[in-house]
């Protein structure tokens, strides 16, 4: 199999890379940092014998890395399946917050994830066996509030493109699946207090690749925060306004 992952040097994508070059697959890289990026790439092509193409670029700036995508996906022979654990907070993401750290946001954060996927939907319709699309939000998007605000509605409206998405693919071979992410042991993470435990981003992975064939739509992970869901979803506003989170 050929698999493309976004934003694979680090945190869960690099997780990815690992697992499903241990599986044998080979892997297209897309990161921002080519250096991390030419160093995993090297480690997974020498010790597990795949093939491992690369593609540095800044996708909150950059157009140009499709075709650079499009181009490494040919060396490959093909595409199988498209993971996106890609995305990007901002430190001050309150309100208001300037116009071009928005459009980055949401570039990183949506945008890029959409423009890969249309363009390569059609190569993965076509393929003779079954498909993938892995895609991955916050549990930030739950309930807007006055922190993480672009992010969190970028994660929504990537939530409400996977819905979308798994509804076109219904009558093709593509199977959409989309995870509801909690806290992750990343190094976006570090030096942060957080409500609850991180989750390890490896044994994340291992889920990930282990459920690859099921057709769940969306899987909040931990599990423990889909109750955490209902109730902030639930809460009147008059209560919800006091947190402070």
């Amino acid at each position: 199999m050929n698999y493309l992952i976004m934003g694979a040097s680090a945190g869960l994508g690099r997780a990815l890379a690992k697992k499903l070059a241990g599986e044998g697959n080979n892997l297209i890289l897309l990161a921002s940092d080519e250096r991390d990026l030419q160093a995993v790439a090297s480690d997974l092509a020498i010790r597990h014998h795949i093939k491992v193409e690369t593609v540095a670029a800044d996708v909150s700036v950059h157009a140009g890395f499709l075709e650079a995508l499009a181009a490494a996906i040919d060396r490959l022979g093909g595409l199988d399946g498209i993971f996106c654990p890609i995305g990007a907070v901002h430190p001050q993401d309150r309100i208001p917050l300037p116009p071009s750290v928005v459009q980055c946001i949401d570039n990183v954060n949506y945008l890029s994830v959409v423009s890969v996927i249309y363009r390569f939907w059609e190569l993965l319709r076509v393929r003779p066996r079954g498909t993938v699309i892995v895609g991955f939000g916050s549990v930030a998007c739950i309930r807007g509030r006055n922190s993480n605000v672009c992010y969190a509605a970028a994660k929504r409206s990537l939530l409400s493109f996977f819905e979308s998405l798994r509804h076109a693919a219904v009558s093709s071979n593509i199977l959409v699946q989309f995870y509801v992410l909690g806290y992750l042991d990343t190094n976006q993470a570090f030096g942060k207090r957080t409500l609850l435990p991180r989750a390890n981003p490896d044994k994340l992975a291992g889920q990930v690749c282990k459920d690859l064939q099921k057709d769940f739509g969306v899987v909040y992970y931990p599990g423990y925060w889909r109750l955490i869901r209902l109730i902030l979803r639930i809460m009147p506003w008059r209560l919800f306004k006091h947190l402070n989170f």
